[in-house]
């Protein structure tokens, strides 16, 4: 993969860095907080499914918003402002230690959070060129499978070595800050929507699936790893100290490993994506994605629970970058921030509500009983998954890619 060829576009690179600068504190910032919530709910799974399930909800409302806008002309000034609206709220929660305090004001900076991720999408798909546009989707990939790698680790260490999370939230403002100057660089992109009617963008949302087979097949798939992940998360925590018998700086090799795991991913998404194609790695991608949570709920010791989250972390990055490219394919220029923002909803509605199922059943079962449970029944939907006709379908389709508009 050229790396060096793909950020001579200056405005792909601004926008990259700018992502990337800013979600690194985010990532921090998630594991710091789910430690310090652990640490002061007296190590209560509910109130980590609780916030959770509150960090999708935000987040989706915000997808939804950032998803209807048609404007690429308001995008930049939106980016911005959903960048410099985090900064008070970080310092506020700075001064906070009440849980639903905390989980609240985590929620909002979710919302922007949310609007912030398919506009940034949508618009790299105008800062690059179409013949290289897989590059992007695999380098931007890799980076936040990077981010994975090392971000829990760091959070973590950070945390359980200081014994505060203020650090984690100061460094996180800083990151928000430079992400915001690196966006007020970026080149305004002109209006290109065909029209401009009241209530167009909320209509749209509404008919696209219908309108998109293809898209729709993918949500579903989408959704189902939603779900899983939703109820994964939170429990990998008391998973790790309970059941494997680590401690917390465990939990961060953990997520280290997932981290590694993705690095390889988002290596050889690319590659892979040559010989099989997108929509035919998204599927058989998923299939193994969902199968891992069986797999993942019978690990009873440290060292192959390593190999398990790397394993995992590779067939998770292997499916996002072709997810991204099949859109990226597919997808008309004026529809790209809608079905990026359906795409991601489909994600984080179900991930919704398997943090909610954690959230009331946590505390009444095991985090090992439930990944056991789980996994079984995630098994059986991969396997109705891949006899359905839609699957079938989008797995043999042949993809003839669409011209855009190009903005250097």
């Amino acid at each position: 993969m050229a790396v060096n060829s793909i950020f001579k576009h200056k405005n792909f690179s601004k926008l990259f860095f700018a992502s990337a600068i800013s979600e690194f504190g985010s990532f921090i910032t998630d594991t710091g907080l789910m430690l310090y919530l652990y640490s002061v709910t007296n190590e209560s799974n509910s109130w980590l499914g609780l916030s959770k399930a509150v960090f999708i909800l935000s987040y989706t409302l915000g997808t939804f918003f950032g998803g209807g806008l048609r404007n690429y002309a308001f995008f930049k000034k939106i980016l911005l402002f959903s960048n410099l609206i985090r900064i008070p709220l970080l310092i506020a929660m700075s001064f906070l230690d009440a849980p639903h305090l905390l989980i609240s004001f985590a929620g909002i900076i979710a919302f922007f959070q949310g609007v912030f991720t398919p506009l940034r999408r949508a618009l790299t798909n105008i800062y690059v060129p179409k013949n290289e546009i897989k590059k992007a989707n695999s380098i931007t990939s890799t980076t936040y499978a990077g981010l994975h790698l090392a971000c829990p680790y760091i959070g973590a260490l950070i945390y359980t070595e200081i014994g505060s999370i203020l650090p984690i939230y100061m460094t996180d403002l800083f990151t928000y800050v430079i992400s915001f100057f690196l966006i007020l660089s970026l080149q305004n992109v002109q209006d290109l929507r065909q029209k401009n009617e009241p209530g167009e963008a909320f209509k749209f949302e509404l008919n696209f699936l219908s309108r998109n087979a293809n898209i729709k097949t993918m949500c579903v798939q989408y959704a189902i790893v939603g779900v899983m992940v939703g109820i994964l998360i939170p429990l990998l925590l008391p998973f790790t100290l309970k059941t494997l018998g680590g401690t917390k700086e465990h939990y961060g090799i953990i997520m280290f490993c997932f981290g590694l795991g993705g690095l390889i991913g988002g290596l050889t998404s690319n590659s892979l994506g040559k010989i099989l194609g997108s929509n035919k790695l998204t599927v058989i991608t998923f299939f193994i994605e969902v199968n891992m949570l069986l797999i993942w709920s019978q690990i009873t010791n440290l060292p192959l629970s390593y190999v398990v989250l790397l394993i995992w972390g590779t067939v998770v990055f292997i499916r996002i970058p072709a997810q991204f490219n099949f859109i990226s394919e597919t997808v008309p220029t004026k529809d790209l921030a809608v079905a990026h923002s359906i795409v991601q909803m489909c994600f984080v509605i179900p991930n919704f509500t398997g943090g909610m199922v954690v959230a009331i059943v946590g505390d009444k079962i095991s985090a090992e009983s439930t990944y056991f449970y789980s996994g079984i029944f995630f098994s059986s939907l991969a396997l109705w998954r891949a006899l359905s006709p839609s699957t079938k379908k989008f797995y043999k389709l042949e993809i003839n890619q669409i011209d855009r508009e190009y903005i250097g």
